[in-house]
């Protein structure tokens, strides 16, 4: 007996896994659209050293629509991820191996470069020196046997490497996304290498958008969510603990609430905390429970547990597990910190699946020889309760007719504990994608039940040549649904969980139909085991289809053509409708007239030269279809010609021509039999039509044009859709207040009805507007991004200054701190086609007045630089450069220098005495008018003003006053001396006067 190396297999891919993505800036991005990038390194140790990393593009052989290709590759798809239309990369261990033997341990090593394989992949050197963290994201497909994927860094330019991912499982999903957080790495380092390591024999590792991001500054993403204990495949008790969709009314365990969450951000995150919630029926809070709050540094990973266990009470009812990570800050991605699960409390199904039908299992052409038994493994938690029977899921596929058993199996997949006897598929059992219909097949004797015993609970094929397909719902664990062919021992494992369940009841209970309504109706019977059968039509396209029934009895009546000789034979008719069609030759002079026939199909052959044509005319190029009715004679001659050119000379029953020209043809058909020869002609008749050449985009005017067209008039269209208005020969794409991106083509038409349709051009033009294009430092720019958005677009947003932001929001705002001239870019791109738009700004120095307390002064150091300075001194304008005597309060100064840029620089004095000594205080200064002389003393004294050159233009006496004022409203504007004299002593200080 051979031994598959599938056997440690699965059915089918999950389609995707989208626990990581680019959560923050991206920094550079690998999308392999051109192959292999270049200065990237690869090497091998194999017993050729020629086994390598392939690139799979949509231009290579074979291409990007083909996964692993060895002998294994049977189940193999390519990657599905964003941009696999572009192309990845693949290390095809399975291929090298063994590239077309049967997938069995006897083959292996009959390849181009058997393997062990060790396979790397290095990217080229990168910058990360200015980034704050640093993430490593790709998309991967991997498929072990004996062999390990893993990725390592580098940073000093690949002399010593660190592991920092490893891919601990048999199998990913078709596509799946894995993150790494390197900041730990990374920071200041200029020379970042990564390098992607298969390691082993067999099975493939397939890469796709490579990216290395700046993460968001507070991010905590939540990886996994639980409700159980269930430690898998590698763990001592593999299944026990697992997590079920339906749980039995007399069989709940314990709920262990568990999470495991991931700060992805560059910063550290405090009060970081589980909550789990369950809500019955969409309605009703019934669970609602918090973790401590933990600290978790950037790339940290914890698991959340809350206790205690909660064991649900038993209710019938269907529950929802809401799971959400809380922490102080404010998260920048508040969409990955929740998760939810579901599991419904039911009156005695025990089932692993998901309820309605996803997808169904059919075998592979290679097994449909073999009987097969497909089901999953149950843990029983509770002493003393009974297996009743086992529940199935039938899918559309199945014979009905065809005959299945139930089989449960102690874990050792041989010692059977319980079986159902021979159960006959109904019609009615049969479910589309979408429906969940279940049959219930009570097994022989009830099965008695141990606490933590583990069941394998199997539906079993009785007959290989009835077709079977089972109905599959929900993910699968990983080895914990099973397939297997007996009859080979060939052994598979699920990924979709198949419908196949464990119906538990107590030990007291009498299941059984208890409805007198249903056919199979026992009397005694206390609780209902779903084996009740309504009998009636069942077929949703027969006359008196009976919703309620779900046990076709075969009285359905359907319409149709019942008779075995009409064309349109319906054999599951059961009165005919008089719908029959009789379709064929009615000519009675044809050689094969079939008198039969009331609708002519066109089939009637001749004993001479006869043909059809699809068409008469037409526009050039004409393609014409040219059926020969002649009943052809292995003796026969045909010639066809069109105006005396020979064109063909088989005697087939159909082929085309191309009239490329316009103009008027005779199409001629002669046939030579036993010499006797004949004739036929038709006029083909073709029209000049309109020519296109071909569009060219200019990406200055920003205009799709025809190189040379010719038509009387045009029609554009985008995507398929016509753009109104659009009836010139070109087109600009500014539309509707942005470029239009997509495929553009033209159709062109002439006078005469003809018309000419373009090949497809696709345009990519980003585009955004800014609310200036010019200011002085520091300077806000606001960026609208109207970019028109398509499918797989990725944009890189250049300031010109060193920022750079991908994939930028609708609105931007960006600070410039350095003046000068800067290129604003918008680079944008996907599988189809790339484009930038640029815009210049140019950036003016703003001068700041440097002003400064000197002594009884406030003075601008730099302000005769200034083409226009403005002092505010505590409210009051003033011009010039200054300076200005000293007060208390704030100095506002603003200047515009040569490029008409305002700087304002503002102080605030402090303590100031506006004369040298108290107890005298003069104010306002400067002055347009009057002053204010305060004495605190009440003391006489005189004033006296003296001009720049010492003259004294003022004078006064004052006597015993505390205030006293003074008009200088008829001084010239200037800086004056003030002298106060109290007995001895001189009191000196500057005013300014100003008009």
């Amino acid at each position: 007996m051979k031994r598959f190396l599938l056997s440690l297999s699965v059915v089918a891919f999950l389609q995707a896994d989208v626990h990581a993505q680019v959560y923050g800036n991206p920094l550079y991005t690998w999308d392999f659209a051109n192959g292999i990038p270049a200065g990237w390194e690869q090497g091998v140790i194999s017993a050729n050293n020629t086994a390598y990393w392939e690139y799979r593009g949509p231009n290579t052989t074979p291409n990007n629509t083909v996964g692993g290709r060895g002998s294994c590759a049977a189940l193999a798809q390519p990657i599905s991820s964003p941009t696999a239309d572009n192309g990845f990369v693949i290390f095809d261990s399975n291929y090298w191996d063994n590239d077309s033997l049967g997938c069995n341990l006897q083959d292996v090593g009959t390849g181009p470069d058997p393997g062990p394989h060790q396979a790397w992949l290095i990217t080229n050197p990168i910058d990360l020196s200015s980034a704050i963290g640093a993430v490593l994201t790709f998309q991967q497909q991997f498929r072990h046997y004996t062999s390990t994927t893993k990725v390592q860094i580098s940073v000093d330019g690949g002399t010593t490497w660190t592991d920092i991912l490893n891919n601990p499982s048999t199998e990913s999903a078709q596509s799946q996304w894995a993150s790494v957080n390197i900041s730990t790495f990374t920071q200041g380092e200029s020379n970042v290498r990564f390098k992607f390591i298969f390691n082993g024999l067999y099975y493939w590792w397939i890469l796709d958008d490579i990216t290395v991001y700046v993460p968001n500054p507070n991010d905590i993403q939540l990886l996994t969510v639980k409700y159980t204990n269930h430690q898998g495949i590698g763990s001592s008790l593999p299944y026990n603990d697992m997590a079920y969709d339906q749980y039995p009314l007399v069989m709940i365990p314990p709920f262990n609430f568990k999470a495991t969450a991931q700060n992805i951000g560059a910063n550290q995150q405090t009060g970081v905390s589980l909550n789990t919630k369950i809500i019955k029926n969409n309605t009703t809070q019934v669970y609602n429970n918090n973790t401590s709050a933990i600290v978790m540094a950037s790339g940290q990973s914890n698991t959340f547990s809350v206790a205690p266990a909660y064991t649900p009470p038993a209710q019938v009812g269907d529950y929802e597990i809401f799971y959400t990570i809380n922490q102080t800050q404010v998260d920048d991605n508040l969409l990955n910190n929740k998760d939810s699960l579901d599991y419904t409390i039911a009156t005695y199904t025990y089932a692993r699946d998901e309820g309605p039908m996803e997808n169904a299992f059919v075998p592979a052409a290679s097994y449909q020889d073999y009987i097969f038994e497909a089901g999953n493994y149950f843990q029983s938690r509770n002493w003393g309760r009974i297996c009743h029977s086992i529940g199935v899921g039938i899918a559309e596929g199945t014979q009905p007719g065809a005959q299945i058993k139930g089989v449960i199996y102690k874990d050792d997949l041989e010692t059977i504990w319980a079986e159902t006897d021979v159960y006959t598929v109904n019609y009615a059992d049969i479910n589309e994608v979408g429906e969940e219909r279940i049959v219930n097949i009570p097994l022989i004797d009830d099965l008695f039940l141990f606490t933590d015993s583990i069941y394998l609970v199997m539906v079993q094929q009785v007959d290989a040549q009835q077709p079977l397909a089972i109905a599959r719902s929900g993910d699968a664990p990983e080895e914990m649904s099973i397939l297997r062919y007996p009859e080979i021992n060939a052994l598979f494992y699920f990924l979709k969980t198949p419908v196949v369940r464990m119906n538990i009841f107590a030990q007291a209970d009498i299941p059984g139909c208890t409805d007198v309504n249903a056919m199979n109706y026992t009397a005694g019977n206390s609780i209902n085991d779903g084996t009740c059968l309504y009998p009636g039509c069942a077929n949703e396209n027969a006359d008196n289809f009976n919703p309620s029934a779900n046990f076709d009895n075969g009285t359905c009546l359907l319409g149709g053509c019942n008779d075995p000789l009409a064309d349109n034979y319906d054999p599951l008719a059961t009165y005919n409708n008089n719908t029959c069609q009789y379709i064929g030759c009615t000519d009675p002079i044809a050689s094969n007239y079939d008198p039969i026939a009331i609708d002519d199909d066109g089939s009637c052959l001749y004993e001479y030269a006869v043909f059809t044509t699809n068409i008469t005319g037409g526009c050039a190029p004409l393609v014409v279809n040219i059926t020969n009715q002649t009943d052809l004679s292995p003796n026969g001659i045909c010639l066809f010609t069109v105006n005396g050119d020979v064109i063909s000379t088989d005697c087939t029953e159909e082929f085309t021509y191309t009239f490329n020209y316009s103009g008027n043809y005779d199409l001629t058909y002669t046939y030579v039999l036993n010499g006797e020869t004949t004739t036929a002609t038709i006029n083909i008749d073709v029209l000049p039509s309109a020519s296109i050449s071909g569009l060219v985009y200019n990406n200055i005017n920003h205009t799709v044009s025809c190189t040379s067209c010719t038509g009387s008039s045009y029609q554009w269209l985008l995507d398929d859709v016509q753009i109104s208005g659009a009836i010139a020969n070109s087109i600009n794409t500014f539309i509707d207040g942005t470029y239009q991106n997509g495929y553009y083509q033209l159709q062109a038409f002439s006078s005469n009805g003809c018309n000419a349709t373009s090949n497809e051009i696709f345009v990519l033009q980003p585009y955004y507007t800014l609310s200036a294009n010019n200011g002085c430092t520091p300077w806000e720019v606001t960026l609208n991004n109207l970019t028109d958005p398509v499918d797989g677009l990725i944009c890189t947003l250049n300031f010109g200054d060193g920022t750079l932001i991908g994939n930028p929001a609708e609105t931007v705002t960006h600070l410039y701190t350095e003046g000068g001239n800067y290129s604003i870019t918008l680079q944008c791109g996907n599988s189809n086609g790339a484009g930038n738009y640029n815009t210049a700004v140019s950036v003016d120095e703003t001068t700041l007045p440097i002003v400064q307390q000197n002594g009884d002064v406030v003075e601008c150091t730099n302000c005769a630089e200034l083409l226009a300075v403005m002092w505010n001194i505590n409210g009051t304008i003033f011009t010039g450069n200054g300076p200005y005597p000293a007060e208390s309060g704030s100095y506002i100064v603003s200047g515009t220098n040569v490029n008409g840029c305002l700087g304002t620089t503002e102080i605030v004095v402090n303590d100031v005495h506006e004369i040298n000594v108290v107890p005298f205080r003069i104010f306002p200064n400067p002055t347009s008018d009057n002053i204010f002389i305060e004495n605190g003393v009440n003391t006489s004294y005189t004033i006296a003003i003296a001009d720049a050159v010492g003259n004294v233009v003022e004078s006064r006496n004052v006597m015993h006053t505390t205030r006293y004022s003074l008009d200088l409203s008829h001084l010239a504007a200037g800086s004056y001396t003030v002298v106060i004299t109290e007995g001895a002593t001189s009191y000196h200080t500057k005013l300014i006067v100003v008009n």
